[in-house]
């Protein structure tokens, strides 16, 4: 289509399966009508998103050699069309983010690394309106709940252990506005007694926390919840990834929390550890998983073994992320294959890819993307795997860039040596290329390096703008070779 956005590199046996033209919405994902923008973060580890879209954020690692805990929060109906403004924040964790969770009700966003959730309000629920910058709220003792955390209905936040789940009550959680000092005890005295790899302890918040409310025990052990989604049908029942390495033992369950975690729904077909659950508005029987296997698949929920299973990508090497959605009713899944340095769309009716879309050779972290229905839009977090922790650039060489030439050109250049030829196939330019690249300068229909670590938006559209692309990251050839 003459709109579609030159991010997207279309298959060679695109389906016959186009939405009708009543269909908008369904119509520009198929066609890739997009105008996609970028946010330049630290290196993200994942991305969270709270039930409306309204909010999400992305922990990353920041400081000397990604050692310090950072967040970005990114407010999706407050943005411009050509980029994305996120708010940096600090945080005062001891070491990095390992889980989160955005809620719309309480307007708190949660995060946790090992021993610690911390609580920061980015809606002030009075006004109406998002807070200007991220005020801490709580801090809650999850020692022995170091895994996934989730939000449960009435005012309540979980974050699961092993074979347990631990649950505190908001409303009876002391808050840093109405408690002077720490709230609990103090996690260590001296800087030299914390349990932590940051550069800059003083930096750290000593609140030991709140200790959970209530613990559930999980009937089915060793369980250990390292994905937390709720599930799309039943309240109070969430659908649990499990991911043992020391077992090889990689699926995800059915709990209900209000029957004591109590397993209803057993899913079988995984080769790999699961990197993302994803669920769609669209359908409430419908979820997506993607795993280390290479493979995404489809389940309905109320079977076992998946109805659809996606390669990813050509090596079957890592599908980091996969989402599911259904614009206008149609059902689509954009997958990623950590390797192959881009997103790719499926078509489910169809059983069959419609396009690639660029990432600038940036990497999909894993479960690093969502759908926002509400705005027709894909959220993608990535990394670039060739800059080093600190910031440097490594493996970068001068782009080719192959010169256009109008049929005049061709025609005068018949009788010139092939050294002449070759000197001019390819654009004097200073823009570079990674060598190691998945993709060459050509394979989309712009030719731009991230050079650094981004959050994507594809914004879908049945008029978009197609020159809103990505600036190249002005990477250069000159990077360090020394890594640490």
């Amino acid at each position: 289509h003459p709109l579609s956005t030159r991010c997207a590199r279309f298959s060679s046996a695109t389906p016959e399966s186009a939405p009708s033209g009543q269909k908008h919405q369904a119509l520009s994902v198929f066609q890739a009508r997009a105008e996609v923008s970028i946010g330049e973060i630290e290196q993200p580890t994942s991305i969270f998103v709270s039930p409306s879209g309204k909010c999400f954020i992305a922990p990353a690692q920041a400081g000397w050699k990604g050692r310090s805990p950072y967040l970005y929060t990114f407010h999706s109906e407050d943005q411009s069309a050509d980029y994305l403004e996120g708010k940096g924040s600090l945080l005062g964790l001891a070491n990095l983010v390992s889980h989160g969770a955005v809620d719309d009700e309480s307007g708190l966003l949660f995060v946790g690394d090992s021993t610690r959730i911390k609580s920061y309000s980015w809606w002030d629920s009075v006004k109406n309106t998002k807070v200007a910058k991220l005020l801490p709220t709580h801090t809650l003792d999850s020692k022995g709940f170091g895994n996934a955390i989730g939000i449960l209905p009435n005012g309540r936040v979980a974050r699961a252990g092993d074979g347990k789940i631990g649950i505190w009550n908001l409303n009876e959680l002391p808050t840093h506005q109405t408690t002077q000092g720490l709230i609990g005890g103090n996690i260590a005295e001296d800087d030299e007694d914390l349990d932590t790899w940051r550069d800059d302890p003083e930096r750290i918040e000593r609140s030991s926390g709140s200790l959970p409310h209530a613990t559930i025990t999980l009937g089915e052990a060793p369980f250990n919840v390292s994905i937390w989604q709720n599930h799309p049908s039943m309240p109070g029942t969430i659908l649990a990834a499990n991911n043992s390495e020391k077992n090889d033992q990689y699926y995800f369950r059915a709990l209900d929390l209000e029957n004591n975690g109590k397993c209803t729904m057993r899913y079988l077909g995984h080769g790999g550890a699961i990197n993302q659950l994803s669920t769609s508005k669209g359908d409430p029987n419908v979820l997506v998983t993607a795993a280390a296997d290479g493979l995404a698949r489809l389940y309905d929920v109320r079977q076992p073994l998946p109805v659809l299973t996606i390669q990813a990508g050509t090596m079957l090497q890592n599908c980091s992320s996969a989402v599911v959605c259904h614009p206008d009713g149609i059902p689509y899944i954009f997958a990623s294959e950590e390797e192959d340095e881009a997103i790719t769309l499926w078509d489910v009716r169809a059983r069959a890819a419609v396009y690639d879309l660029a990432t600038g050779n940036n990497r999909v972290v894993q479960g690093g993307m969502f759908w926002n229905d509400t705005r027709n839009e894909l959220y993608a977090a990535t990394y670039c795997n060739f800059v080093d922790r600190n910031g440097r650039h490594f493996d970068y060489e001068p782009a080719q860039i192959p010169v256009e030439r109008d049929d005049a050109d061709s025609d005068g250049d018949s009788n010139m040596g092939d050294d002449e030829d070759d000197e001019g196939e390819y654009q004097d330019t200073e823009q570079c290329w990674p060598k190691n690249a998945y993709h060459n300068e050509t394979y989309f229909g712009v030719t731009f390096d991230s050079g650094s670590h981004r959050i994507y938006r594809y914004a879908f559209k049945s008029a978009p703008n197609p020159e809103i692309i990505p600036p190249d990251g002005g990477a250069t050839a000159e990077g360090g070779d020394d890594f640490w």
